[in-house]
């Protein structure tokens, strides 16, 4: 059967602890209900077991073993009433059978397979013929899916229930009035010592664990902590014994712990191993456990600096610390310095920041370097300034070269006449860097001096050469386009500072007087040629026409291209166009013709517009000229009568003999009639390999060959009972059926369908393009049929 607590399986929390009748009993978590008749049975469980109801039978209610059962159970202290054994009105209710003694329900369990018995295990346990359920050690699983998990069960020993391990079990409970617990207590004491268990043992009972007696014990003021173990014997027993392992005769706190095994300030370390027990650290030096606020290992009480963690101590005193890889480290650990400037901690005569060990100046507190050796300090100051100049000088103006150390001006060019950048103006504050006058008056900023520059106050112009007023900056401001005007012509400059002999009307460089083509446009100046003429202004080729509007400027044969396919309009000039009004990429007998195929022949002279392979039909068979066939290349009638055609790799429904109309299929040799080798192949009839090939003025047939093919008629009615084939355009809404055109295998027709139309795919006329279209050719007409069209249309271009 399903493990006993299933029967709480389906119940909430809330559920198992609200009042009422078994809250939480549902029997269907643990019986099955196979046959649907609204009652648990055994036959439910196992097809083995008998198709009996399943009973209960216990103690009648009164009596402690039933309730200690219900409040393991179902719930708190409650008993077995009537209506909780539903369908006692029905055939097959399930029974309550409460009965006076033990061995009555053992009995009862013993004589009857439909029986479920409750009852103390004591007294169970003597019987061998009964079976007690073992328990699982598992809330949510039944006794056979715990066991297919790999659970070990518990079974329902004596030794088990005594030591609480086997969990289907409940400590008796006595009831008393408070007011008479004084009275009682002897008979209590008596029930909990070894005497009283021994005698609840007698009758049937298990008697409770140490623990459980001594709690029992507590609540009615009796010690019976004696019972209970103590491992270590430090007089704690082991449930309330923090420390178990206490040494033997250390003492010990009310947790059980001794000196060595309490951690007072919480700080990780037992009292016996911390020099500060009650105040917690993580100090390593020079005592362990004590506070150490920057957490450097060093105890505050022993930290020259408590508050930073990369220093703790300061041998000479000065207040940086011994560390060299710490912050401000004393660069003289055993020497009083106060220096910060270049290193900390090391000797400072004058007070500067700066050690004397690194002091160009150290009896001088306002310098202590010379970056460019001069011997004159890098601290550079003055006392104030007059008309511009500035009075009482003192330290290196500048610091990084050692030609120059003073710039009275303060425009930053040295007043030393010899040194880098001297300064030619050293009473003028200035820009000036060119010209040879450098520190300088530059009013417009340009780099020269002011009295050298024809243009002091325009930064873009500074020297006017022949004298106009027009700068020689070709990018600045009032340019001068002819820097070399004459003198006699300087006043008749135009804005350009050009003299008339020096004017170019269209700024194309080439003088007016030198131009062929003085009006060049704006945008063409910079491509004119030696005579000033630009590529519009140019006829290239000769033919007329400029350039500009020339569409071939070097072909003197072409001027336009109408319709921009390439093709010239002059139909006679150099590639020219026979269709200059509609673009085409014909390159056969026509150029420049729409050509729908690609195959190079415009589609005016290509009889199968739609076929890149084929272009001409000569013998108008339905075979076409072109050849896919290389061995055809040599068919002695080819070779010897020059037939038209060309070998086309994939050419489509080829003609062997383009000049000998034959509409009806010739397996061996298409488009040839039955009497025409065009390889020369021997007959076999000992007659010549090619025979004189008589046709109508239509191209009609042999006279030999209309003789056999009436004979195949005529045998062919004789066989069949008559044959009518009649060849018509398909109607618009029917789909022909498609067939596989063959140079290997003849086309049978259906005996079975005698009177079927001819399909056009077994027309000669018949043909399918390379984007699998459908092509049929009938009485004059293309029409055509792709794959996704069921009906066949008439092409009308």
């Amino acid at each position: 059967m399903g493990q006993i607590r299933w029967l709480l399986s389906s119940a909430s929390e809330s559920t198992l602890t609200s009042s009422g009748i078994h809250p939480g009993v549902v029997w269907s978590s643990i019986v099955p209900n196979d046959d649907g008749d609204g009652e648990p049975e055994w036959r439910d469980l196992h097809s083995s077991c008998p198709n009996e109801p399943i009973h209960i039978m216990h103690r009648w209610e009164n009596r402690s073993i039933s309730q200690m059962i219900s409040a393991f159970l179902f719930c708190d202290h409650c008993n077995f009433p009537e209506d909780w054994y539903a369908g006692d009105n029905t055939p097959s209710g399930r029974q309550r059978i409460a009965q006076e003694t033990r061995e009555e329900i053992i009995n009862g369990v013993a004589n009857n397979d439909d029986v479920i018995g409750i009852t103390e295990l004591r007294a169970a346990i003597d019987y061998d013929s009964v079976y007690h359920v073992p328990i699982y050690d598992n809330w949510t699983h039944g006794a056979a899916a715990a066991q297919a998990m790999g659970n070990t069960a518990i079974l329902p020993t004596y030794e088990n229930s005594t030591s609480g391990v086997w969990p289907f079990q409940d400590d008796y409970r006595l009831v008393i009035r408070e007011d008479q617990l004084d009275e009682l207590r002897p008979f209590l004491s008596w029930m909990l010592s070894e005497e009283g268990q021994d005698n609840f043992d007698e009758i049937g009972f298990v008697r409770l664990d140490p623990q459980a007696r001594v709690h029992a014990g507590d609540r009615i003021g009796i010690n019976l902590r004696h019972l209970l173990p103590d491992d270590d014997g430090d007089g704690i027993w082991n449930g309330d014994d923090q420390c178990p392992n206490t040494d033997s005769g250390l003492s010990v706190d009310s947790n059980g712990c001794a000196q060595n095994q309490r951690d007072d300030d919480g700080d990780g370390l037992f009292n016996t191993d911390d020099d500060c027990p009650y105040e917690a650290g993580t100090s390593t030096h020079p005592v362990v456990g004590c506070p150490d606020t920057d957490g450097d290992g060093w105890a505050d009480s022993a930290d020259a600096f408590p508050d930073e963690p990369t220093q703790w101590n300061d041998t000479d005193g000065d207040g940086f610390g011994d560390e060299n890889e710490g912050f401000q480290a004393d660069a003289c650990p055993l020497e009083y310095g106060l220096s910060t400037g270049d290193r900390f901690g090391c000797t400072d005569t004058d007070g500067d920041g700066w050690s004397d060990l690194n002091d160009m100046f150290p009896g001088n507190p306002s310098q202590w370097v010379d970056v460019d050796g001069d011997g004159v300090g890098d601290n550079y100051t003055w006392g104030n300034v007059i008309n511009g100049v500035r009075v009482s000088e003192y330290g290196d103006a500048f610091p990084s070269d050692a030609t120059q150390h003073k710039d009275r001006d303060g425009d930053g060019y040295g007043d030393n006449p010899d040194g880098f950048l001297a300064d030619v103006c050293p009473d003028m504050a200035g820009s000036a860097t060119l010209g040879g006058k450098v520190g300088c008056p530059d009013a417009d900023g340009d780099g020269w001096a002011d009295e050298d520059d024809a243009f002091p106050d325009e930064p873009t112009q500074h020297s006017d050469t022949d004298g106009d007023g027009y700068g020689d900056s070709a990018t600045g401001l009032m340019a001068d386009s002819c820097y070399e005007t004459p003198a006699d012509e300087i006043h008749l400059v135009d804005n350009q500072g050009c003299a008339p002999s020096e004017r170019d009307g269209d700024y194309d460089g080439v003088s007016d007087a030198d131009d062929v083509c003085p009006n060049t446009p704006e945008l063409e100046l910079l491509g004119v040629d030696d005579n000033g003429c630009s590529e519009s202004e140019r006829d290239s080729d000769g033919d007329g026409a400029i350039d500009s509007v020339d569409e071939y400027p070097y072909d003197p044969t072409q001027t336009i291209d109408t319709d921009g396919d390439g093709f010239g309009n002059n139909p006679s000039g150099n590639d020219g166009d026979d269709c200059p009004n509609e673009a085409g990429t014909s390159t056969g007998n026509l150029r420049g013709c729409i050509d729908g195929d690609g195959d190079g022949w415009a589609n005016v002279e290509d009889i199968v517009p739609n076929i890149a392979t084929q272009w001409n039909d000569t013998d108008g068979d339905g075979y076409y000229d072109n050849y896919a066939n290389i061995m055809w290349m040599d068919d002695e009638m080819r070779v010897n009568l020059s037939w038209p055609g060309q070998l086309v790799p994939g050419a489509r429904d080829p003609d062997r003999c383009p000049l000998h109309a034959n509409p009806f299929q010739n397996l061996e040799n298409p488009g040839c009639p039955d009497d025409m080798y065009p390889a020369g192949d021997d007959t076999g009839d000992n007659t010549s390999n090619n025979p004189t090939i008589t046709a109508d003025n239509e191209g009609g047939l042999s006279a030999m060959t209309m003789i056999l093919i009436s004979a195949l008629i005529i045998l062919l009615i004789a066989i069949g009972g008559g044959l009518t084939v009649v060849l018509k355009k398909p109607k618009k809404k029917s789909r022909p059926r498609s067939i596989a055109k063959s140079n290997d295998e003849p086309i049978v027709e259906s005996e079975s369908e005698p009177e079927e139309e001819l399909s056009p795919e077994d027309d000669p006329n018949y043909k399918i393009d390379e984007n699998g279209c459908e092509w049929w050719y009938d009485e004059g007409a293309w029409w055509y049929r792709t794959p996704e069209m069921e009906e066949w249309t008439e092409y009308d271009n």
